[in-house]
């Protein structure tokens, strides 16, 4: 998932946000395992988060997750900002077939966000 960086200030407007949101929801509800990762420029409790996980999908940063998952931005990579992360808008969401081992942020790969790294398994 990409969303534009707006859906974090104006929400589940754009169809983009509703496409995405509709496909994983049928995924998730269906019984297939899946996952939904990327930069959804978004935090925590946000509507668009908040759709997916009232679906049942669940975060592996807030269930297994260490720290406090900030990936954006990156110094000096996003506009010249000189400031270190302070915002988690990087997600990974599962559905309720996997458990999260560990998720953590990952180290700078060249992007304006850090990634998130997670280790999920199948539900015993």
């Amino acid at each position: 998932v990409h969303h534009r960086g707006w859906v974090g200030v104006v929400g589940r407007l754009g169809s983009g946000v509703r496409a995405v949101e509709e496909r994983a929801t049928a995924l998730c509800r269906s019984g297939e395992v899946a996952l939904v990762a990327g930069d959804f420029n978004s935090g925590p409790g946000s509507a668009v988060l908040r759709e997916l996980e009232d679906s049942c999908y669940s975060s592996a940063f807030e269930q297994g997750g260490t720290g406090a998952g900030f990936t954006f931005p990156v110094p000096w990579r996003y506009r010249g900002w000189p400031w270190g992360p302070f915002l988690r808008l990087d997600h990974v969401l599962h559905s309720p077939e996997l458990e999260p081992l560990r998720a953590q942020v990952g180290p700078d790969a060249g992007s304006d966000h850090l990634p998130v790294v997670a280790e999920l398994r199948f539900k015993p």
